[in-house]
């Protein structure tokens, strides 16, 4: 077998060259992946690879990662970390142009801002520079759907699935994708491996309990919800959890109280449809509007989802306002297929 230029120099490349520094990376990438879940710990890993290495560009764009991931997980304060991983973004662009590093954390910044047309540009770029990132392909595919791309990302999560069947986000994404294409519930067991490869994850055992919810599963749902009470109560996708199966199970008040206390402002717009969905299953069918639409104007539209498949906004259904806004978000994933 002959390699091409470009594969004999990723084959030879060694980003980090002390292998200490190297596994603390790895260990601190590990953490950021369980989504505000333990972020102080990557933060001081991180800090020992540093003090290591040095300053090397994939320890600077790992430790943008770590703002971008207080965002992503709901767990910042305010939207500021996103601005500081993007001038870092541009900081490694302009210092290794030929690396995936600024790219990658631009298409993470742009999910996160609901640019999911620019996301998609600066992913599709860091694919091409690292087509072995996991993080890239899972947002690529994430962006896909939230921009309502249902067979583009199904197809690109089982290819990621496939190459890389020992990564718990590729076994998480290749059953997501079939919540979009209204088969909730198929490749359930691709998520519950995921799980038995990362059990302390919670945003695995937020997708998986959402999954057993969308599937009618709801006593398996409660038992992850439980695990996410318990171990990351501080985290939105434990309240939206637990206050749908609430919902669910007629305890609209319990449910009503719990979303009550989540601080809606510096959540991106797929924890707020997410959100929509537990107020509209305990009958706040306004609040629910409101949030649903904010979420189709920052970013998260899967259309078809919407109208067709999602039981849980199903309480919205035939409402003229809920009509307008599945129109407008109809709209939007005919502008990004342009």
């Amino acid at each position: 077998m002959k390699l091409t230029t470009s594969e004999d120099v990723r084959l030879a490349a060694r980003p980090i060259q002390n292998p200490r520094a190297f596994e603390l990376y790895l260990e601190a990438r590990a953490e950021m992946r369980r989504y505000g879940m333990s972020l102080d710990h990557a933060r001081m890993l991180l800090d020992r690879a540093v003090a290591i290495e040095g300053e090397s560009p994939s320890l600077r764009a790992m430790r943008a990662f770590l703002e971008f991931s207080k965002v992503r997980g709901g767990t910042a304060g305010d939207l500021r970390p996103l601005d500081l991983a993007e001038a870092e973004a541009r900081a490694l662009i302009d210092l290794v142009p030929d690396a995936a590093y600024g790219h990658a954390l631009l298409g993470f910044v742009g999910y996160e801002r609901g640019e999911l047309k620019a996301a998609a540009r600066h992913l599709t770029r860091a694919a091409e520079l690292d087509p072995a990132d996991p993080d890239v392909r899972f947002f690529l595919a994430i962006t896909l759907q939230a921009a309502g791309q249902i067979e583009p990302a199904r197809l690109l999560a089982a290819r990621f699935y496939e190459a890389d069947p020992l990564s718990p986000f590729a076994a998480m994404l290749v059953s997501v994708a079939e919540w979009f294409a209204g088969r909730a519930g198929h490749r359930i067991e691709a998520i519950e491996s995921a799980l038995a490869m990362d059990p302390q994850n919670p945003i695995i055992r937020w997708a998986l309990g959402y999954t057993y919810a969308l599937a009618g599963r709801t006593a398996d749902a409660l038992q992850q919800s439980a695990w996410m009470l318990e171990h990351a109560p501080q985290l939105p996708y434990t309240v939206q959890l637990s206050s749908l199966l609430d919902a669910i199970h007629g305890r609209t008040a319990d449910a009503l109280e719990a979303l009550s206390r989540i601080e809606l402002a510096p959540l991106d717009a797929h924890h707020t449809f997410h959100i929509a969905e537990s107020y509209a299953m305990a009958g706040d069918t306004t609040r629910a509007l409101e949030l649903l639409e904010w979420a189709v104007d920052h970013g998260f539209y899967p259309s078809r989802f919407f109208a067709e498949w999602c039981p849980f906004i199903a309480p919205l259904r035939g409402m003229p306002e809920f009509d307008r806004i599945v129109a407008k978000a109809a709209r939007r994933v005919a502008e990004f297929s342009a």
